[in-house]
């Protein structure tokens, strides 16, 4: 086994392990309103740096990573941004620590087709 397939490996395990890695449940609804559960890493934080001011900026920033093959397998592709607001979004929903279901859209993805993984940054959405 190479080191890419390697890596493909303890990647999926590492986001998809619920008791030892970072898998939390993750429910993505596409535009034609298909739905899919997977287990994937969720992060939502309220400061990051701007690279171009070194200056802090305070916000919701939230994504989530998850592997391209478990989407295919609830009969989802790789989720991307709908910019057309009259058109119905990429959904995701991800439970925080504190038990709160969020809803978020999906503003841009970046699928690492090598890997097998998507990271997609969301906005918070209400439906």
């Amino acid at each position: 086994m190479n080191l890419v397939d390697v890596a493909k490996a303890d990647l999926a395990i590492t986001l998809e392990d619920s008791q030892d890695g970072f898998g939390k449940p993750i429910t993505f609804t596409d535009p034609a309103g298909n739905t899919g559960t997977v287990d994937g890493r969720f992060t939502e934080i309220g400061q990051r740096i701007d690279p171009e001011t070194g200056l802090s900026v305070a916000g919701s920033f939230a994504h989530v990573s998850v592997v391209i093959n478990s989407l295919a397998n609830e009969g989802l592709g790789i989720p991307v941004n709908i910019p057309d607001e009259g058109k119905k979004p990429w959904v995701a929903k991800a439970t925080d620590s504190t038990g709160t279901l969020r809803t978020y859209k999906v503003v841009t993805s970046a699928p690492d087709k090598e890997l097998g993984v998507v990271t997609c940054y969301l906005q918070t959405y209400n439906e």
